[in-house]
């Protein structure tokens, strides 16, 4: 039989499945194929049935998007580029096979439709001993999985693999061997490689299983047999699918077509030792002065209090639904930025009805700033100590307190809002630049406007501004544009119960006060835009929505504008570059937070824009 390199056929497999194969058929009973992955998972992506996944998908706007060739051929040449163009190369000289190359769709149209129900994915990380990661070997570091319900037969199976098998030469470097065995266990045949290098060490051993319907691929064969044991013997437990943070990850992310799961406590532990490891050696190099203990700032920052992300989206022709969250057992250190208040979302007529991008909400500033001077201070008392100092040399300048008239008159409602400025540069193409603007409610107006009087005071920029007055506001604007941006100011305003401050085109403050006048206007009050938010979770506390047509042009030049500076890259097809230009993509995205004791969550709704029609 046929066997692999796992880190080969892991993308294949993951991309293939969704991008370029069909899974005929109606979808079968469900197989939690989580049961069977290991507790200490650190990664899972699973797919719930590989039927509905396609059927979903290719309906979905997201299908409709990958039917784009130029698209497809320019993720190919980023994908088979940077992933499979920098594998090993091959004893022969060749280059293995691209993930969207002939050979892989040609495999997949071929023997895509076996794969017939669930699919499963699993990466346990490597351990960590505080100096070294453990080499990424047969008997010890990370684990790979792959699970999938399976309607062919093994030789069916070691057909599909051929093209990446490890008989093959060009999937070996020079001087590798592979030995191929197989083995028996608890009745069923295990396929076993080993792969040894030109001094006879080896360098890997993994394997494969058919059983009872489910295929089983891992490295190394330890948890292969594991998984095998469980399969063939659920009361022999063990698997992540019964863990208590598991469950609960799979009740908050719904019956969704694919779930992203990452344990953030293992991952936590392995980054702070690396942090540490890392600070350590800069502070020997460079000194103390602040006393500053790594192992002190990795607790301060709350990696200790991560649990786990969860991402699940379930595809649909009329909408896509996106669930996730991070879990956590103690608000901390960085967490504290997540501190939303409660209450009903504040729909402000502030962003206007053509915004591309927009949020509301509601954050407890005192709460935010509270947090950061305690994390301040468990990372090392001298840093608390400096900035006491600095608060007392601030108030002694400006004769403001600091925390009642700056932090403390700042209210709880937060508005934000994006817009499109379209421009020119010299040479005539057009160019489009976002202006944007963040609003916060105020509780107490004036001393506010005392604190913003004398930090400009105490830093000399009174000369920085001009003001006007506008609708009963005052506004205060760059004198001068932004380096890079002729057109772009920096400007703040002061008008009634709120703070303003934007960056963009002249006008743009007085545009926002001209709607906060109105009450009535604006992106979050049009019919469409609310018809669509009462889709949202009832105990949703904050909004956000985006242009995902507008973020992915803009996405697809920052990335082809990367890859006009890589020398040895193959010139992008004029089709390509305007990729970014017309209706890739006409959906938006529009977002409920729903923060809890136990993490910050969200559901995201993706929408075709003729939602939004008014």
């Amino acid at each position: 039989m046929k066997t692999f390199r796992l880190s080969k056929l892991f993308p294949s497999l993951l991309l293939g499945s969704v991008l370029l194969t069909a899974a005929e058929g109606a979808a079968s009973d469900r197989v939690d194929l989580a049961e069977f992955l290991d507790e200490d998972s650190t990664f899972l992506f699973l797919v719930r049935d590989m039927p509905e996944l396609e059927s979903g998908f290719s309906e979905s706007a997201f299908g409709e998007l990958m039917e784009n060739e130029d698209l497809r051929q320019f993720l190919s040449s980023i994908v088979d580029r940077d992933v499979d163009a920098e594998m090993d190369e091959s004893a022969d000289g060749g280059k293995p096979e691209g993930l969207f190359g002939d050979v892989a769709k040609e495999q997949w149209e071929q023997y895509g439709h076996l794969f017939d129900g669930a699919l499963a994915f699993g990466l346990t990380a490597p351990s960590f001993d505080g100096k070294n990661f453990e080499e990424w070997s047969p008997d010890k570091g990370g684990h790979f999985f792959i699970l999938g319900e399976f309607a062919g037969t093994e030789e069916d199976f070691s057909e599909f693999l051929d093209p990446w098998s490890d008989e093959r030469p060009e999937n070996l470097l020079p001087g590798q061997e592979p030995y191929l065995y197989d083995e028996d266990f608890m009745g069923y045949t295990l396929h076993v490689e080993e792969v040894l290098n030109e001094e006879g060490a080896l360098v890997r051993r993994n394997g494969w299983a058919l059983v009872d319907g489910i295929l089983v691929l891992a490295e190394p064969m330890e948890s292969l047999r594991d998984v095998v044991a469980r399969i063939a013997d659920p009361s022999e437990g063990g698997g992540i699918g019964q863990s208590d943070r598991f469950l609960d990850v799979k009740d908050r992310a719904g019956d969704g077509d694919v779930l992203l799961y990452l344990d953030l406590e293992e991952l936590a532990r392995i980054m702070g030792k690396g942090m540490e490891i890392g600070m350590n050696r800069s502070l020997a190099e460079g000194g103390n002065p602040l006393g500053i203990e790594p192992a002190k700032v990795v607790e301060a920052i709350g990696l200790g209090a991560l649990d786990s992300l969860h991402l699940s989206v379930n595809f649909g022709a009329e909408e896509s639904v996106v669930r996730g969250g991070l879990s956590y057992s103690e608000k901390k250190g960085v967490l504290n930025l997540l501190s939303y208040g409660e209450g009903p979302i504040p729909y402000s007529s502030l962003p206007p009805e053509d915004a591309v991008s927009s949020s509301v909400g509601r954050v407890r500033w005192n709460e935010v700033w509270s947090g950061i001077k305690e994390m301040l201070g468990e990372i090392s008392p001298n840093l608390t100590i400096m900035l006491e100092m600095t608060r007392k040399n601030f108030e002694r300048t400006t004769g403001v307190d600091f925390e009642r008239s700056l932090i403390g008159a700042l209210g709880e409602e937060t508005v934000t809002y994006a817009t499109l400025r379209e421009t020119s540069d010299p040479e005539g193409d057009d160019l489009m630049l976002l202006d944007s603007v963040i609003a916060i409610q105020l509780r107490d107006p004036n001393g506010f406007n005392l604190a913003i009087e004398g930090v400009k005071g105490m830093f000399g920029l009174d000369a920085f501004f001009e003001e006007t007055n506008f609708g009963g506001a005052t506004i205060f604007t760059s004198a001068q544009a932004m380096p890079g941006d002729p057109e772009s100011y920096v400007s703040y305003a002061l008008t009634g119960d709120y703070f303003l401050f934007a960056t963009g085109k002249g006008g743009l403050l007085q545009d926002a006060v001209s709607r906060m006048n109105g009450r009535d206007s604006g992106f979050w009050n049009r019919p469409d835009v609310q018809e669509v938010v009462a889709e949202l979770p009832p105990e949703a506390v904050g909004a956000s929505y985006s242009d995902l047509g507008l973020l992915l042009g803009n996405m697809i030049d920052v990335a082809i504008a990367v890859r006009s500076q890589d020398p040895e890259a193959e010139e992008i097809p004029e089709g390509v570059r305007n990729l970014s230009k017309g209706d890739l993509f006409p959906h938006f995205v529009i977002t409920g937070q729903v923060p809890d004791e136990d993490g910050f969550f969200f559901e995201s709704l993706i929408l075709p824009m003729e939602r939004l029609e008014q």
